[in-house]
């Protein structure tokens, strides 16, 4: 397996281990023709004048580096994620991007006592930038560091999509 396919998986272990947290379910996109991943779904969740059990689509990235960025994580993504990701859509669509440590052995510890991810995933939502007007095949995003793909903020994002609010 290719360092790219184990930081794919890790994003994806890192995923469903948030979305078990704040109580919801993932399914997987067996073919990934429309740049989602996944979709996370919070059954039941039901507030008063809210849509009932919301879904969201996940795209899913990782990069390894050293440090840690200040404001905001650069990443280029394929021309084709960021301009399936801008549009508008009837699920809502994320890009979530794991952090990993450039060092691999330092990506995940077990013992047992404990299990350890080191580092963060965090989200952003690209619907409305614009378009790019290059013929570039990469396009760099820059997800903003106080947006960490938590249980806390997954909840707040479940609660936002089941109220029809732009994420």
């Amino acid at each position: 397996m290719t360092r790219e396919k184990r930081m794919e998986e890790l994003s994806r272990a890192y995923v469903h281990a948030v979305a078990a947290r704040a109580n919801c379910a993932c399914e997987h996109t067996s073919v990934d023709i429309d740049s989602v991943d996944l979709t996370i779904k919070a059954a039941g969740l039901a507030e008063p004048a809210c849509l009932r059990s919301p879904a969201v689509e996940i795209q899913l990235k990782a990069t390894a580096t050293s440090g840690h960025p200040a404001e905001s994580l650069a990443l280029r993504i394929p021309r084709k994620n960021y301009d399936d990701l801008r549009v508008e859509t009837a699920i809502p669509r994320l890009l979530v991007v794991l952090h990993l440590p450039e060092q691999e052995n330092e990506w995940v510890e077990l013992t047992h006592e404990h299990m350890i991810s080191r580092r963060c995933a965090y989200w952003a939502s690209l619907l409305g930038v614009a378009e790019i007007e290059t013929d570039q095949d990469r396009v760099t995003v820059h997800i903003p560091t106080g947006q960490r793909f938590t249980p806390d903020s997954l909840t707040d994002i479940m609660r936002r999509a089941s109220r029809k609010e732009r994420l």
